[in-house]
C-alpha cells in the first residue's frame, strides 16, 4: 500500500480478506511443528489455526506486553517451529530481542502487525523483519475487508480465492455503522451492537482475497495514509496530556515513539466494564480488547487474563478531533473521581 522506502507497510504484499487468513497461508510455508503465541491475544487471531492442522502453544507476556523471554528460554521445545510476535496497538514490541531469540532457537519469527501497518521500527516498516508479516488494513481504514501478507525472504503463499462480497450490502453496512458512530446514541448502539460485533467472524477458514470494493477504496485512500498517521499520533498525544493524573486508570503505553502509529489509546482499569458502560452511555466508541481464545488454558495464564479484563481502548481514529479527545478525557476523569 505504500513504499518500503517510506517506512510504511511494504507495497509488494499479497492481499487477503482478513489477517488470520494471511497467517494461516503463511504457516503453510513453515515446517511442521507448533506456533508459539502470546496468551494476551484476540480469539479470532489464532482459533482458526488448530482446525487447519497448526498446533498452538501459548507463552506469557510481561505487564508491558513484551514476551516473557525467561519463560520462553526455559520452556521452548524442539518442535516449536515459529514465534508469533504481536505489535500491540500500533507499537513495536521488542523486535530486536525477538530476532535474537529466534536466531539462536532456530525458529521462524512471524510479525503480527494487525494493529500496526503504518508503524515503523528503527526506520523500517513493521512486518518486514521476520520470516513474514501480516497486516490488517481494515483496522485503521474504513474497509469491510483488507489484510496483507509480506515476506522479506520471499516465502510465497497461494493466491487467495476471489471474494464475491456484495458491494451494495457493504456500502449499506458502512453507512449504518457511520450513522451510529456520529449519532452518539447509546440506544442505537446497543440495538445494533450484536450485528456489528459479529462482523469479521465470517470467511475464517476460506482463504478469500480482499473484496473488490474494499480494494478500490484502499487504493483511493493510499495517498492519505501520511495524514492519517499524523492525525492518530496527535490524538494519542492529546490523551497523554488530557489524562495525566486521572484517577483509577494507568497508561499501557505512556509514550509515543517516532515510528509509532497508534491503533487505539490503551489503558488499564480495574473496574473496566463500569467505565466502558459510562463511555458508551455518552456515545463514545471505546471497546474492550481482547476476547481471549477459547483454547487458552486460562488457569495457566492468570496475569494475561487479568490484563484482558482490565484493558480498555479509547479511540484515536483519524476523524476524531482534539475537542473529541478532550470530551472523552473529561468523561474518563470524572468517572475516576467518582468511582476509583
Amino acid at each position: 500500500m505504500a513504499s518500503k522506502d517510506g517506512g510504511e507497510a511494504p507495497s509488494d504484499v499479497q492481499l487477503f480478506g482478513y489477517a488470520r487468513q494471511a497467517l494461516a497461508a503463511g504457516m503453510r510455508n513453515l515446517r511442521g511443528g507448533s506456533l508459539l503465541v502470546p496468551a494476551y491475544i484476540c480469539d479470532t487471531a489464532v482459533d482458526v489455526l488448530p482446525p487447519l492442522g497448526f498446533p498452538v502453544r501459548f507463552y506469557p507476556v510481561n505487564d508491558d506486553l513484551t514476551p516473557d523471554w525467561t519463560w520462553l528460554d526455559a520452556n521452548r521445545r524442539p518442535d516449536d517451529t515459529a514465534l508469533l510476535l504481536v505489535h500491540y496497538f500500533g507499537f513495536a514490541n521488542d523486535l530486536n530481542r525477538a530476532v535474537e531469540f529466534c536466531r539462536y532457537a532456530s525458529m521462524s519469527l512471524i510479525e503480527d502487525c494487525a494493529h500496526s501497518f503504518l508503524s515503523q521500527h528503527e526506520g523500517q516498516p513493521l512486518g518486514s523483519t521476520g520470516a513474514f508479516g501480516i497486516f490488517s488494513y481494515r483496522k485503521i481504514l474504513p474497509l469491510r475487508t483488507g489484510a496483507g501478507y509480506y515476506s522479506a525472504g520471499g516465502l510465497e503463499v497461494p493466491e487467495p480465492l476471489p471474494n464475491r462480497s456484495n458491494s451494495n450490502t457493504f456500502v449499506i453496512r458502512q453507512v449504518l455503522k457511520w450513522a451510529i458512530f456520529k449519532s452518539g446514541s447509546a440506544t442505537i448502539r446497543r440495538q445494533f451492537a450484536r450485528a456489528i460485533s459479529d462482523e469479521g467472524r465470517v470467511e475464517v477458514v476460506a482463504s478469500a482475497a480482499i473484496d473488490p470494493f474494499s480494494q478500490r477504496l484502499m487504493s483511493r485512500l493510499a495517498p492519505r495514509v501520511t495524514r492519517i498517521r499524523e492525525r492518530r499520533r496527535q490524538n494519542y498525544d492529546g490523551f497523554l496530556m488530557a489524562l495525566r493524573g486521572a484517577r483509577g486508570i494507568s497508561f499501557m503505553r505512556p509514550d509515543l515513539g517516532i515510528g509509532d502509529c497508534p491503533w487505539a489509546f490503551p489503558i488499564r482499569v480495574q473496574k473496566r466494564d463500569e467505565l466502558l458502560n459510562t463511555l458508551r452511555a455518552e456515545g463514545i466508541g471505546a471497546w474492550a480488547w481482547p476476547v481471549l481464545p477459547d483454547i487458552l488454558p486460562q488457569q495457566s495464564f492468570v496475569n494475561e487474563v487479568r490484563l484482558a479484563r482490565e484493558s480498555l481502548l479509547l479511540p484515536v481514529h483519524q476523524d476524531i478531533r482534539r475537542y473529541h479527545v478532550d470530551f472523552i478525557a473529561d468523561v474518563v476523569t470524572a468517572w475516576g473521581v467518582n468511582n476509583a
